[in-house]
């Protein structure tokens, strides 16, 4: 039996070579080179999917619903800021003069053209039905009314179920 201090080389390369960190480098490294193929594969069709109880998601989705559902909630907070903005005014004034509210729109083609610009910001993906109706003041079935005959304009709904448009060139059509 040998000698527990013993400062044999051999002895000391054996007991390096099984230790767990090198067993473990080597079985990673036959997994790899035994299922190259398979992991090849996985990773080349970019098309991970994540499942989990009855819900999934593609990976390549993936940042689509995450502009789905975030995007209204962004317009939402910027629409809290402005009337936050417009209530400080209001107040450091004490005039009611200031903000004029969203005026009621003249006609059918100043309506779309409001839809068109607040559809065409940049910060935004997709607009809710609501907000799109109050910065165009009219009401939501005014609203459902002029973006479906627009060809350009894709519906959606949030996970809430509330009515989402975008433009077809922003959103991907897979998202409908």
């Amino acid at each position: 039996m040998p000698d527990p201090q013993s400062t044999d080389p051999w002895l000391l390369l054996l007991e390096g070579v099984l230790d767990w960190p090198f067993l473990l480098f080597i079985i990673i490294i036959f997994s790899s080179l035994f299922f190259r193929q398979q992991l090849g594969g996985l990773l080349s069709r970019g098309d991970i999917a994540i499942d989990w109880g009855t819900g999934n998601i593609r990976l390549r989705d993936l940042s689509e619903k995450v502009d789905q559902e975030v995007d209204p909630v962004r317009e939402e907070l910027e629409a809290l800021k402005q009337a936050v903005d417009a209530l400080e005014r209001q107040a450091g004034s004490r005039s009611l003069e200031e903000e004029p509210a969203a005026s009621t729109a003249s006609s059918p083609d100043e309506t779309e053209r409001r839809l068109e610009e607040a559809l065409a910001s940049p910060k935004f993906k997709w607009r809710s039905i609501p907000r799109l109706a109050q910065m165009a003041a009219v009401s939501e079935s005014a609203v459902r009314h002029v973006l479906s005959a627009n060809p350009e304009v894709v519906f959606s709904a949030d996970k809430a179920g509330n009515q989402l448009a975008g433009l077809r060139g922003r959103v991907r059509p897979g998202s409908e």
